[in-house]
């Protein structure tokens, strides 16, 4: 039996050939080296890559950190706004100077807050800006609220100076009321003075006759018309000029007895209006005189007593009853 020696793919055939050993080594330094250096590069990059990763992590938490704290501050500067707007809004229409100033400083926050919302929407807001902003507001409130109490003040002076002159012009009135409830008093006396009161009033019925002549009677059945006549004495109170008197004749059954020129004055003492029968009107020149009047009627006129009531300027200044037979 034969035995096979297995032969080295390198050294057998070759023995005692170093250049070939030295080679194998050197091979074998160089892959080692190659290693060494890659995994050192390795090993940094992966370092250099966490680095990066950690300070990528820090920066994106403080981007994130400084976008909260802008809008924040954007919230908070516009719910300041609107408060400070509501609360303007408060004082408006108390006082037409104020709401002027209401009107000027509202327009000043609403273009404020038209700004912060305009910069709302491009970049961030930082502390410094954000306390621009809240300086500027508190720049208005106060101007605002120095302008209201300057107009308070003047407001409490006023109230002052209108309750010292309503106290002056209550004082007045009371002073205008008695005076004129004085003048209206010495007035009526003054009116009732110069009345004229009519005396020796006589009330006839009348006809016609067949010559013309007029001729006087009491019967009912002959009569055709009432003629009332009375004198005037002279008042030295009563102005000279045309004076009025209205007649009101009652019949026996207590009617007022009217014409077509019958007309309507007001009963001063009665205060009420009343219907007159005829209306006597003269000529007075301070002087004693005589006034007549005519009164027809349509139908016949009854048997009984009437009454003759005498007005001048709404006053009853006299009175006469007579009979129809």
């Amino acid at each position: 039996m034969s035995t096979k020696i297995k032969q080295h793919p390198i050294t057998d055939g070759y023995a005692g050939n170093t250049n070939t050993d030295v080679t194998v080594v050197e091979k074998r330094n160089n892959w080692g080296v190659f290693f060494i250096i890659t995994t050192i590069v390795f090993l940094g990059l992966s370092i250099f890559l966490y680095v990066s990763n950690v300070q990528a992590n820090k920066s994106t938490e403080l981007l994130s950190s400084k976008v909260t704290d802008s809008e924040s501050r954007y919230n908070d500067l516009d719910t300041r706004y609107s408060a400070t707007i509501a609360d303007i809004e408060s004082y408006r229409g108390k006082n037409a100077a104020l709401d002027s100033m209401i009107t000027v400083n509202e327009k000043t926050i609403v273009d404020l807050q038209a700004s912060l919302n305009k910069d709302r929407k491009s970049r961030q807001l930082n502390e410094a800006e954000y306390k621009k902003h809240l300086a500027d507001l508190d720049m208005v409130i106060t101007d605002l609220n120095s302008k209201i109490e300057m107009l308070q003040h003047d407001k409490n002076m006023l109230l002052v100076a209108k309750d010292s002159m309503g106290n002056v012009i209550t004082v007045n009135t009371i002073a205008i009321s008695d005076l004129q409830n004085t003048n209206s008093k010495l007035n009526t006396k003054v009116t009732i003075a110069s009345l004229l009161i009519p005396e020796d009033i006589t009330i006839t019925g009348a006809e016609t006759k067949s010559n013309g002549k007029e001729s006087t009677t009491m019967k009912a059945d002959k009569t055709e018309y009432l003629k009332i006549c009375f004198n005037l004495p002279m008042n030295k109170i009563a102005d000279a000029g045309r004076k009025s008197f209205y007649l009101r004749i009652l019949n026996p059954q207590g009617s007022v007895i009217s014409q077509d020129s019958s007309g309507i004055f007001d009963a001063v003492e009665k205060n009420v209006q009343m219907q007159s029968s005829i209306t006597s009107s003269i000529q007075y020149a301070n002087e004693p005189q005589q006034a007549c009047s005519v009164l027809k009627q349509k139908e016949p006129f009854a048997k009984g007593n009437y009454t003759a009531d005498i007005y001048q300027d709404g006053y009853l200044v006299a009175s006469k009853k007579f009979e129809l037979k």
